[in-house]
């Protein structure tokens, strides 16, 4: 924005340089189905986008990034330091928050010794960390046609009876199916709302 005279002057320089309406450029629009989720998660500091300004909401989620979210919103202690997992550093961006989240009972490793950062992560394993973390409780109802007695099977049915996720149209869950980086917000949005 120029300001003082005209163009770059002596006392305002080049004028006032003013952040973006939208923090993300390539969430802009209201019609998208995660823009509010998404804007209000960026504006109490639970996400952050990439160093281009995009937060790439189709993108899938890796399991340190599902680990980091949940952390701020749980308001864990994000300091970086050592592990129990051979494959997570000390310097990880999301150290802290995985030493804090195994603290805390919320996530396991894919191995004792492994945790996998970098893998995506599944729908059915966020369904198990977001009711570790919001200490949803059990149900006996059953809501998607393909989950089975897997591992995560009581959490998936208990996170869709608490109305915090939903399944697709045609009554599946897709447990095993990649989670996006939108669709962890929009459920991490959920549940926090609830529990407010």
């Amino acid at each position: 924005m120029d300001l003082g005279a005209k163009g770059v002057d002596p006392s305002f320089g080049a004028g006032l340089a003013q952040a973006p309406e939208e923090p993300f450029t390539d969430v802009t629009s209201p019609g998208q189905w995660f823009y509010e989720d998404v804007r209000n998660m960026y504006t109490d500091d639970y996400i952050t986008g990439f160093r281009d300004a995009t937060f790439r909401p189709n993108v899938d989620v890796t399991r340190e990034e599902t680990v980091t979210f949940f952390g701020r919103v749980l308001d864990l202690d994000g300091t970086k330091r050592p592990v129990s997992f051979s494959d997570v550093e000390e310097g990880f961006y999301s150290s802290g928050y995985i030493a804090s989240a195994v603290e805390e009972g919320i996530i396991v490793g894919m191995t004792e010794e492994r945790f996998a950062p970098k893998r995506e992560i599944i729908r059915g394993d966020a369904a198990l960390i977001l009711k570790r973390a919001f200490d949803i409780p059990d149900t006996d109802e059953e809501y998607f046609s393909d989950v089975e007695e897997e591992y995560y099977a009581g959490a998936v049915n208990a996170i869709a009876s608490a109305g915090i996720a939903e399944g697709y149209p045609d009554g599946t869950f897709r447990q095993e199916q990649s989670l996006t980086r939108a669709e962890l917000v929009r459920i991490l949005s959920v549940a926090k709302n609830m529990n407010n």
